[in-house]
Parts: structure tokens; C-alpha cells; sequence
């Protein structure tokens, strides 16, 4: 009951809010996954800014997550859930990571683009995964897809039949046209010495334990393979969960905890080599060209604990290890060609359509909205 009540005051305020105010044709309000400055939203945003910076651009952030000194100086920072819901109320466009609010109020002028922090997905996600309350996509307008794979996704897990544009994630444009001096500035940020090699670690969360996802993999044997494989030095960036934040059991000097950085993008940007072991981040980095492993020791309980999967992964093209052993034998027999016809594999398997340009492409979509009204 308070929850319901609750809903309709929300949708009330904002119905009061938009109806007493003009929705201002070049505003937007952007909100990203885990309520920072990344992901999609990031990339439309600074995209947009340079196409026209005549728009407001209004972003809501998490407390704390407000005063991060990348954000850039132009940006309208919302930090107040009823300044949020005023600012939704009163702006042209949502751009959201995730999904708006099914109590939300958005008047048929306004239009509402929805990003997911992933495309190719290996793990099942919302609808697919049994988790069917609030993610309604009523509200959206627009989604954008990368794959094949993806734009069937979002009927079965998104309940959306709408307008998708089939032009890629725009967070992965970063993944095609990074330089040199992108991947170093990313690098510096993150006090990287210079000529190390970088394995990345990023594995995704466990609902039944917060810390399988560590006690399986050996970091230090897997730098040492990867050490003799290349004749060069390594290092590993872990990046874990949010929700894991500071449980991960690395100790080592050559294992640095990245899960604080706020765009994952960026360390896909500058990571010679991924390990991970159901995140979509997987499928992102295959854009790199770069050997890519999953390490899935607890395969059989994941899939029965926490999520089922979308395929059978034996059947799959993936680089997969179940344990040290053969994750060390998968790093000694992988050469670069290897590495890339995995990468054109596992692209085929999902029907990539990447463009390098998605954000380039929501951004003309928003302008062409305002052209047509």
C-alpha cells in the first residue's frame, strides 16, 4: 500500500510539474547504471554537447558520485530525487542506462531513449532471468541494438517492440576509435607504470557469494603464464562488482583494484587481454581484436544459484577454462591470429553489427525529433 502510494505521488508531482511548465525542446536529463558519470549515457552526452552545446544537459548522480573531477564543467548536476523528478518533468528527453519508471509521467512530446549496459549478453537478464516487476518499457522511445542477438533480447527481456536503432552500443564507440594518447591519459589516471602489459579481471557478481568469484583463479600463476608467453611484464586491473567492492581476497602488488574507475569502457580501452567469466563485457572486447578467456570454474552452481544462461557455453565459440590448468593452457597456445578469429567467431555467433558511430547516431535522432515538431 506504500508502495502504490508512494508511485502515485511521484506520478502526480510530475504530471502537476509538466503541465504547469513548458518541456524545454533542448533539454535532456541523462542517468547512467550505478547513478555515475559512464556507460551510454556518457557517450551521448559529450556527443551531443559537441554537436550542439546550446542543449542543457542535466545528469543525475548518486551522493557522492556528483563531485568526480571528470565530469565535465557544462553539465547540470541533479543530486535531489525531486529536483530529478522536476527536471523529468520539464525536459524534451530522457536518456537513461536501464529503464524509466513505469509510475513515471511522460507527456506524448517527450521522448525517452533506453541504453542497457550490455548487448551481447551470455547470463539471462530482467524478463528472461524471471524477473518481471517494474521493468515495464513503456516510456521509451527509442532503444539502440548492436547485434542480431540483442533485437530479439529486447522483446523477450525488455517486453519492447518499439523503435530500435540498429547502429551499436554507443558506450562501445570508444572500443573502435580510442588512440594512443586516449589510452595513455587513461593509463596515467590510473598510475600505471609504463611498458606493462594489462590483463584485465572484471567477473561479474554472484547472488549466493560475494566471494566465489575470487577463491577459483590464481592471478599470480596467470601473470606468470602470461609473463612467459610474451617475454614482457604484467599486471592485472581487477575490476569487480559494485556490490563487491572491497571484498576482493588480491593482495598482490601486481593486481591493482580498478572496480572505483568510472567507465569500464576505458580499461577495455587499454587491457591487452581479458579474463572474465559471464559479464558482457566479454562481447564487448572482442571490438579489441585481443585474447579474451572466461574463467567459469563454478559453471554448474552459478547457473543453478544465480542466473541461467542464454546458451549452451560448450557449444559456444568462447575461450572458456574451468580451471587454473586449463586457463594457463588456453594463454600458452593463443596466438594473436588465434585471438583474432575468436574475436570474428564469437562476433558471428551473436550477429554484431558495431558501427564505431552509435552515439554519433542517437545524437541525430534527437535532433531530427526536435527538427520534426
Amino acid at each position: 500500500m506504500k508502495k502504490k502510494f508512494r508511485e502515485c505521488a511521484v506520478k502526480s508531482y510530475m504530471y502537476i510539474i509538466n503541465h504547469i511548465n513548458v518541456c524545454r525542446s533542448k533539454k535532456i536529463v541523462f542517468i547512467a547504471m550505478g547513478g555515475g558519470y559512464n556507460d551510454s549515457s556518457r557517450a551521448v552526452s559529450e556527443k551531443l554537447h559537441l554537436a550542439d552545446p546550446s542543449f542543457e544537459i542535466f545528469w543525475y548522480f548518486e551522493k557522492g558520485k556528483e563531485s568526480d573531477s571528470h565530469i565535465p564543467n557544462y553539465i547540470h548536476k541533479i543530486t535531489n530525487y525531486k529536483q530529478y523528478l522536476y527536471h523529468l518533468a520539464t525536459a524534451k528527453f530522457w536518456c537513461t542506462c536501464g529503464y524509466p519508471n513505469h509510475y513515471f509521467y511522460k507527456n506524448k512530446n517527450q521522448n525517452a531513449i533506453t541504453f542497457w549496459h550490455g548487448d551481447r549478453a551470455i547470463k539471462k537478464i530482467l524478463c528472461d532471468a524471471g524477473h518481471t516487476e517494474g521493468y515495464e518499457t513503456n516510456h521509451s522511445d527509442l532503444m539502440t541494438s548492436g547485434s542480431d542477438f540483442y533485437e530479439k533480447l529486447i522483446k523477450s527481456a525488455f517486453c519492447y517492440y518499439g523503435f530500435v536503432l540498429k547502429t551499436g552500443c554507443p558506450r562501445n564507440d570508444v572500443l573502435f576509435n580510442s588512440d594512443e594518447e586516449f589510452c595513455n591519459n587513461v593509463k596515467k589516471c590510473l598510475s600505471i607504470p609504463k611498458g606493462k602489459r594489462i590483463l584485465l579481471y572484471a567477473p561479474t557478481f554472484r547472488d549466493h557469494s560475494v566471494i566465489e568469484q575470487t577463491e577459483n583463479i590464481d592471478i599470480e600463476r596467470t601473470l606468470n603464464a602470461l609473463d612467459a608467453k610474451s617475454g614482457e611484464e604484467w599486471i592485472c586491473l581487477g575490476r569487480f562488482h559494485p556490490k563487491t567492492q572491497g571484498l576482493n581476497r588480491f593482495t598482490s602488488k601486481k593486481i591493482i583494484d580498478v572496480s572505483a574507475y568510472y567507465d569500464m569502457a576505458d580499461l577495455l580501452c587499454i587491457a591487452d587481454c581479458l579474463i572474465t567469466d559471464y559479464s558482457s563485457a566479454a562481447t564487448d572486447y572482442i571490438i579489441r581484436k585481443k585474447p579474451m578467456f572466461l574463467y567459469q570454474a563454478d559453471r554448474d552452481s552459478y547457473s543453478k544459484s544465480d542466473r541461467s544462461l542464454y546458451f549452451d557455453m560448450k557449444k559456444s565459440p568462447f575461450f572458456i577454462a574451468t580451471n587454473q590448468d586449463e586457463l594457463e593452457c588456453l594463454i600458452r597456445e593463443c596466438s594473436q591470429s588465434d585471438a583474432i578469429k575468436n574475436c570474428n567467431d564469437i562476433s558471428k555467433y551473436y550477429g554484431m553489427y558495431e558501427t564505431g558511430h552509435a552515439s554519433d547516431d542517437v545524437v541525430s535522432y534527437i535532433m531530427n525529433q526536435i527538427k520534426s515538431k
